[in-house]
């Protein structure tokens, strides 16, 4: 039973999660993105009951851009104007040394975009939160109307009744695309304290808080963040799982193998057994052991484009 649940799932050399990896780390340093035409498309999908396009605007993509690597399934239920992670079906040749793990909230993910004076929130099924909008501390999304737009990828949680910033695109008409997951993060840290939304009052009804992160090469933060340390980690939020961006990721539209979520029994209220799972469904539900920490941990995954089991419950991310 317990060398079964040490089973590492291994797809043949073309399409495994490794070096797809390479391809898509490769592929962003070589391409030109229209920050402003991405930033219009997500504007668009939140504002407007249907986007003006369906397409993530790219221009100049070498041959070798991830689009074209083997054994990438696009899911065509997810809207185009988020970043969405595989399972995590092998460790990483580099986790240690180049990637961070992230608290991951337990609430509805939602696009928030502040502009003229009217923040609002929209659900990845495409569902208003909090109605027709509100007015914040983000930049363009107060009374005043100052500052320009402002794009966040975040949850909504109900029990705190706030967001969790888990990624930052615009800042007051500045683009974060095609910066690197730590340089949005250091930035979004920044801004939120600037502006204060992360604190409650009458011109700021919903916080906006910062994610927490931890590297993945500290083994005692790394298991506590995993829900393995002999002291429970505190946080500003209801945690559902694990998730694992690479440093340098850029912020990708649709599904990446540069973001990783993982979901287990130690740090997720929906976890269900891997080896259940598997014996009532496929073979295509691999079994993963993280063996960088000291405790064991499995988990279950999909076929990598980020459907999940009907018996796994997704609680919005």
């Amino acid at each position: 039973m317990e060398k079964e649940r040490r089973r590492i799932f291994t797809r043949d050399d073309k399409s495994s999660q490794n070096v797809r990896r390479k391809i898509f780390l490769s592929a962003q340093h070589d391409r030109r993105r229209d920050s402003v035409a991405l930033a219009r498309l997500a504007v668009a999908a939140v504002t407007q009951s249907q986007p003006e396009s369906t397409e993530a605007p790219v221009l100049e993509t070498p041959a070798d851009s991830p689009a074209s690597a083997p054994g990438i399934v696009v899911s065509r239920k997810k809207p185009p104007f988020l970043t969405f992670p595989e399972w995590l079906l092998e460790i990483p040749q580099d986790f240690v040394t180049s990637w961070v793990a992230m608290a991951r909230p337990s609430g509805t993910r939602c696009l928030v975009v502040a502009r003229r004076g009217h923040t609002i929130a929209k659900s990845r099924e495409g569902r208003l939160l909090k109605g027709q909008g509100w007015q914040s501390a983000l930049p363009g999304g107060g009374q005043d109307g100052s500052g320009v737009d402002c794009i966040l990828d975040c949850y909504y949680v109900a029990a705190q009744d706030c967001f969790v910033v888990i990624d930052l695109l615009c800042w007051n008409g500045t683009y974060f695309y095609d910066c690197t997951a730590e340089m949005r993060w250091w930035m979004l840290a920044q801004k939120l304290a600037e502006a204060e939304a992360s604190t409650l009052s009458l011109s700021n009804p919903f916080p906006f808080l910062p994610p927490v992160t931890v590297p993945c090469g500290e083994p005692a933060q790394l298991a506590a963040i995993c829900g393995h340390a002999s002291t429970p980690l505190q946080l500003p939020y209801a945690q559902d799982g694990v998730l694992f961006y690479h440093r340098e990721a850029h912020y990708e539209l649709g599904t990446t193998p540069l973001v990783l979520v993982w979901r287990d029994a130690c740090c997720c209220p929906f976890y269900a057994d891997s080896l259940q799972v598997h014996r009532n469904t496929s073979p295509v539900f691999p079994f993963v052991f993280l063996g960088c920490v000291d405790t064991p941990v499995g988990v279950c995954g999909d076929g990598g484009d980020g459907d999940r089991p009907d018996c796994l419950v997704d609680s919005g991310g």
